[in-house]
Order: structure tokens, then sequence, then C-alpha cells
């Protein structure tokens, strides 16, 4: 495939041409055409996932809240990320190159059946490109005095992901591609524990993207998850939640010969009520290695740290904002802008 050149506002075109008219196509319908219903409980966790791309292409789940609906009522998500990453690892027998920015769109439903049952589900969009931020990015640092890495030592704007064993080149994209990702299908149950609430939920990842585009792995997932309110009640100003499970990746298309079979990962949040429309947050997002690699990139476990909010906009509907940074180095991308709505009724 040959290498992504183009100026800064094709890239910007390419990143968000795929997902810009289907974020104001749902955001639209959710906003204007659904009838809202008081808020549900337990809108808690930001809906985030490692956007690292040779891990997002797998099924691990979003944490999910310790509440599901109620029978006949509805929730759903619509969950914007742009991710920006810029590393390159060397080892005795391996090299990693992650160059370049990806766009994620997801869709997500949950619906209450009753007696404590949900249905879910969420449709990701993805898109692969040099995208746009890599100047914002150096700026930021230059502002603030921060170290660049390897920023400023390749050109901005470009899309490069590799990796080398051996001398063979095993995976290599640097062409721009967008299009519909992995979709992801669960059940729940909700109940309570001790008077704790809690969330059991198993799903399966199917194989509807591409994996010669790397919008999918080519192969079914599986996972099984629980979710709990560790501290505080639904209308507490302060709460503690934490969301753990296990993913057994199927046969992928995509390094299949390191590929880890089984898979744990966890995340912790805590939220501050500030005025009953702003809600403070921070969460932290981690999961164990997806590769046997010696590489930080593959073959470390991974904690990134999520910081931000909820905006209450209306009856029913919430904004989310966050800012997504690797806390174990190079093990997720560099920075994430993430927003999300979720909408109740």
């Amino acid at each position: 495939m040959s290498s992504v050149k183009s100026t800064d506002l094709n890239q910007l075109r390419i990143s968000l041409a795929g997902s810009l008219p289907l974020v104001i196509l749902l955001h639209l319908s959710l906003v204007f055409f659904c009838p809202g219903t008081t808020q549900a409980e337990g809108d808690l966790f930001f809906h985030t996932r490692n956007q690292h791309p040779l891990v997002q292409i797998y099924g691990m789940p979003a944490p999910e809240s310790p509440f599901v609906p109620s029978v006949g009522k509805s929730v759903f998500h619509l969950d914007l990320a742009q991710s920006n990453s810029l590393s390159s690892q060397y080892g005795s027998h391996e090299y990693l190159l992650v160059d370049g920015e990806s766009t994620r769109v997801d869709l997500g439903f949950r619906y209450g059946l009753g007696h404590g049952w949900e249905l879910g589900g969420d449709l990701p969009y993805l898109s692969h490109s040099g995208g746009f931020l890599d100047g914002f990015i150096e700026d930021w640092h230059g502002f603030f005095h921060l170290p660049n890495g390897e920023r400023g030592q390749r050109q901005n704007g470009l899309l490069d992901y590799r990796y080398e064993r051996d001398g063979r080149v095993l995976l290599q994209l640097n062409s721009a591609s967008d299009g519909v990702s992995d979709l992801l299908l669960f059940a729940g149950y909700g109940l309570a524990v001790d008077g704790v609430p809690v969330a059991i939920r198993i799903g399966l990842k199917l194989p509807t993207g591409s994996s010669s585009e790397m919008l999918g792995s080519g192969g079914v997932d599986m996972f099984v998850s629980g979710s709990a309110l560790i501290a505080g009640g639904p209308s507490s100003q302060w709460q503690v939640y934490g969301h753990s499970g296990v993913l057994l990746t199927g046969h992928s298309e995509i390094l299949n010969e390191i590929r880890r079979d089984l898979i744990g990962f966890g995340a912790l949040g805590i939220s501050w009520a500030y005025h009953p429309r702003v809600i403070f947050k921070l969460q932290i997002d981690g999961h164990t290695p997806f590769y046997r690699s010696d590489l930080n990139g593959m073959g470390l476990s991974t904690l990134q740290l999520d910081m931000g909010g909820t905006l209450v906009l209306s009856e029913g509907l919430n904004l989310d904002l966050a800012v997504l940074e690797d806390i174990i180095v190079d093990s997720a991308p560099d920075v994430v802008f993430m927003l999300g709505l979720v909408r109740h009724y």
C-alpha cells in the first residue's frame, strides 16, 4: 500500500468524511425524534476503550453500567473518539511503528426486557488516517514545556502502522481506510448483592469489519463482564464504581501467531456531582496484553486515565466529555478526545 501524502485539510477530510454525516444524522435523530424520559440510574462510566490500532480490532467491551434499563425502556449511546499516536519501538527481533490517527464512532443500544434482563449492542464506524492533531499536540507540548518524544522527527499527518518480526513485515497499513468495524452484541442481568447494584453481561464480537483495512480482527470473540456500584447510591453526590471481565479472543487475520487467547480487563471510576447538571469524573481503564511480545506497545499491560465529566443537557439527555492519556507509555494512544451522547427513553 502506498504512503499517505496530503495536506492537513485533506487529512482532516479523510479522517472525518465517513463519520461526520453519521454523527450529525444520529445526533439529530436521538435529540429531536426520540421522546425523553427521566434520566435513568447509572450513567457512570465513560464509554471508552483502548484505541490502539492493534487492540481495538478485538471485542473488549467498554465499561458498562451496574444498572440495566427497566422493562420496555431503552438507552442509546452515540460516542465519538479521536485518538492520535506516534511511537516506534525496537526489540531483539521485533519492530513496531504506530503513527497515525483513528476516528471511532460507536452507536450503542440497551433495551430492558424485564425481570432484570437486558439486550444490547454496539455498532462501530472506524477510520484510520494521518489525521490533523499532530501540530496541535506539538504546540500543546511546547506551550507547557512538555517533552515531545519522537514528535518533530517525523513529518506531520502521516499514517504508518507497521510490525516486523525476524526481518519479515507481518503488518503494514499506510493508506487511509474507513468503514464499519466489528459488531458487539450482549445480554445482561442486573441484581443486588448485599444491597450493592451489580450487572453481569456476556457478549460476542462478530467479524463485520475488514481485517485487511484494520477495521476488525476477522474473528469471533467472546466476553464475560461484571459492573458494580461500589460506594454511593444512585442519587449520591459522590459515587465509586468498578467494572471487570475476561475476553476470549478468536482466530485473527491480524498477527494471529502472537495473539493471546485470554485477556483480563477492568475499570475503576469516581464521580462528583458539583451541580445537578454538572458531574466531574475520573476513570482508570486497563487490560492485560493482547500479544506475546517484548515490545511495550504490544506485550505490556495497559493503563489509561480518563478525565472529564458529564453535562445533563435536558431530561434524559446527557453529554460526556473526556480526555484520555496513556499511563503506561506506548500501550495506548498518546491522547484521545472523547465526546458521547446518552439518551434515555
